[in-house]
């Protein structure tokens, strides 16, 4: 059996800290083993209002990005980029940049771009 790691309590905490922030920039959400996880904190944060999201795709590969941008601004513009050489197990996910531009308060003149990505890829 394996020992708690306390996902869901860790999910708990960073749900209730939502009201800090306009837009999130997440890595390593995964889907799989996740028991729900990333829709729970979709749903969660739509509810504490955040309306707009993008979540990395799964390009090829069985496994998706696991990036997530959660805004309360609107997302006008998402684009992905996966990287094309990964090795061992990360060569199973769509790892690569996530990117999407806010309507800071829905304004097209105040545009923000916001990027995503994991911090470390072993590739070639």
């Amino acid at each position: 059996m394996l020992e708690n790691d306390f996902k869901d309590e860790r999910l708990d905490d960073f749900i209730a800290q939502l009201d800090q922030y306009d837009v999130l920039l997440l890595q390593e959400l995964w889907v799989v083993l996740s028991d729900g996880r990333k829709q729970r904190l979709v749903a969660e944060a739509r509810e504490a209002g955040f309306p707009y999201y993008v979540r990395g795709k799964c390009l090829g590969q069985p496994i998706d990005s696991m990036l997530l941008i959660l805004s309360r601004h609107p997302l006008v513009l998402v684009e992905e980029h996966t990287f094309e050489t990964t090795l061992g197990g990360e060569a199973l996910a769509s790892k690569g940049i996530l990117y999407a531009r806010a309507w800071v308060n829905g304004n097209s003149s105040n545009a923000v771009d916001f990027f995503t990505t994991h911090m470390l890829v072993r590739s070639w």
